[in-house]
């Protein structure tokens, strides 16, 4: 994010931690990444909430079998059609100072 408070100087800070990891970021069928983002312009005084979809964390679901009286429920994670661990999506939201 790009902070002024006199619009002929800026200050440039980070929102997330990391990217998010660029062969994974909405595969095709071929396991081929896909754009994810739009650029948004905010104005705000005394601070601002940027959001961002990031899909660093991995998709994890109930195991097929699992959860059925008898057998305890496990979580799996699956791999995308390139071998790469298939990644969630989730929404993030930081407060960030204005100056």
């Amino acid at each position: 994010m790009s902070t002024s408070a006199n619009l002929s100087s800026f200050k440039v800070r980070r929102a997330t931690s990391a990217s998010m990891p660029l062969p994974t970021q909405f595969p095709d069928a071929q396991g081929n990444s896909q754009f994810i983002g739009d650029y948004t312009g905010m104005s705000s005084v005394s601070g601002a909430h940027p959001l961002w979809a990031d899909t660093r964390n991995p998709d994890a679901f109930l195991c097929p079998g699992t959860a059925a009286p008898g057998v305890p429920p496990a979580l799996c994670t699956a791999a995308e059609p390139n071998g790469l661990i298939a990644n969630d999506q989730q929404i993030y939201t930081r407060k960030m100072p204005s100056s």
